[in-house]
């Protein structure tokens, strides 16, 4: 949610159902992209004022409310985000209300495409939900048995995803 061209916050109201289970939830918020603010350039006293809260949780549903403000430029992302974990086969139905305005989908059809829609008519707030990615695209199991050297070991990681990304874990240090 965001994006837009108002000075203004602009206030968001969000539900997430499912006739699935929702295993979690969890808001990704940003603030005003300032990076001093004081009296003297105009910035408001109150530029942390920003009311996000999660107003209900649990298996069936999520509901929040965050307020977002426009972006400077491209380089200044200025949207919240809501990241659900929904359990469930690719008939299970998922109701997205933003604003007022609801989108239901299957995990089937979730999984094969999102979906965006504005607020108003062109340069105006929006919204989009992403295409679901299933946990297998994600989740991996690795065991590794190592008889060690009997002094200090040091484990590393490095994992290569489908898209090109890495992912590494710290190292590990085991020993006596």
């Amino acid at each position: 949610m965001g994006w837009g061209n108002s000075e203004e916050l602009t206030r968001w109201a969000g539900r997430i159902t499912t006739d699935g289970r929702l295993a979690g939830a969890n808001l990704y918020l940003r603030g005003r992209s300032l990076l001093s603010p004081t009296n003297h350039d105009g910035s408001p006293v109150e530029v942390n004022e920003i009311d996000n809260r999660v107003l209900e949780q649990d298996t069936q549903a999520f509901a929040w409310q965050c307020e977002t403000v426009r972006n400077k430029s491209t380089l200044h992302p200025q949207t919240d985000a809501v990241v659900a974990e929904i359990e469930g086969g690719p008939d299970t139905v998922v109701n997205v209300t933003v604003n007022g305005r609801t989108h239901t989908a299957s995990i089937a059809q979730l999984l094969d495409g999102g979906v965006t829609w504005h607020v108003k008519p062109w340069h105006s707030e929006a919204v989009k939900i992403h295409a679901a990615v299933p946990d297998s695209a994600y989740e991996m199991v690795l065991e590794a048995e190592d008889e060690g050297s009997g002094g200090m070991d040091v484990y590393h990681a490095e994992f290569a995803q489908k898209n090109g990304q890495w992912a590494f874990v710290s190292p590990i240090y085991a020993g006596l």
